[in-house]
């Protein structure tokens, strides 16, 4: 009975809820709270190895995900849940709940079986000691450079975006995506400037758009916006809104951009006429504009708002995959 009330405290320290403490680094950008999470669940583990008790461990892991999830159930509606996509706040927490318990299970026994070998072979003297010593200063010393590399690159990343480093751009023709905006409203506000915005769509990535105009021609321009869902240092996908044209062995060697279609508030056809994009921006999100035209090619301005918005729009387009290239 005594160990057992003895093993409630050791359990506490695992009770942390670390998955939410992630959730919250990620979704809020706190480089911070995500380090000091990450140190404490590695150290707590690889301690919890050492002394070879992993009933705490594993009472108290299982407990600091359930109380991670049942925290972000209560506040999930303080969440842009389209940040998640594909899944939501509460699917990610329990995703990172398992993943971290799991973590802690493969450091714990991990440890506690290096050290039964090590004895096993030196027996307990200090010579099984100093050999286990070394290996966990050299695992810190790996793991402290790795991390500072990766730190590093990743906040070199946050600011810059793909300028932070050599990428390659492969297009996936063959990877086609069929992207549908609706209810992109547009109107005039009291001082003459345009108010506008949509439906937001997520289908691994996020994209809504918003209308503007050109200054000097009054024409509208449509602002098609997708947030990439998976923006790291080495992982990046898009849509591209181009067509690619094959040569006589079947391989794509040019691209176009083919007009895009839509229809008004009663349904007749509009035309959007490819006029150019910016970059991926730091946060994450592309942007591509185009010029916004009836059905016989006229192009539309403010006075159009009333007899026309909200429109829907169908964009056809391609998977693109960028790979880094260069570390730095």
């Amino acid at each position: 009975m005594k160990k057992k009330l003895q093993t409630v405290p050791q359990a506490l320290v695992f009770c942390v809820p670390f998955a939410y403490l992630l959730l919250c680094s990620e979704y809020f950008d706190a480089d911070w709270l995500r380090l000091i999470s990450l140190a404490f669940i590695m150290g707590f583990s690889i301690i919890c190895g050492f002394s070879g008790k992993l009933a705490p461990m594993l009472a108290g892991g299982l407990t600091g995900g359930i109380i991670s999830v049942i925290i972000t159930v209560i506040t999930r509606n303080t969440y842009d849940n389209s940040w998640f996509s594909p899944f939501n706040a509460v699917a990610y927490s329990i995703f990172l709940s398992v993943f971290i318990y799991f973590v802690q299970v493969a450091l714990a026994t991990g440890t506690k079986a290096l050290i039964n070998m090590i004895e096993k072979k030196y027996g307990e003297n200090k010579k099984s000691r100093k050999i286990t010593i070394a290996l966990v200063l050299a695992a810190v010393i790996v793991c402290f450079s790795a991390g500072t590399c990766m730190g590093y690159i990743a906040g070199d990343f946050e600011k810059n975006g793909i300028d932070s480093a050599e990428f390659s751009e492969t297009h996936y023709f063959d990877e086609t995506e069929n992207i549908k905006i609706s209810n992109i409203s547009a109107k005039l506000d009291d001082n003459g400037d345009i108010v506008s915005e949509s439906e937001r769509l997520n289908i691994g990535s996020s994209y809504y758009a918003t209308v503007g105009e050109m200054p000097q021609t009054g024409t509208l321009v449509l602002y098609v916006h997708e947030r990439l869902a998976y923006y790291s240092p080495f992982d990046i996908r898009r849509t591209d809104f181009s067509k690619g044209n094959k040569n006589d062995e079947g391989e794509y060697e040019t691209m176009y951009f083919p007009h895009q279609y839509g229809t008004d508030k009663e349904g007749r056809k509009i035309e959007l006429q490819f006029m150019g994009g910016n970059k991926i921006s730091t946060d994450g999100i592309k942007t591509t504009e185009y010029l916004i035209a009836d059905a016989q090619g006229n192009y539309l301005t403010a006075k159009d708002f009333e007899n026309v918005f909200p429109i829907n729009v169908t964009l056809e387009g391609h998977t693109v995959k960028y790979e880094r290239e260069s570390l730095f």
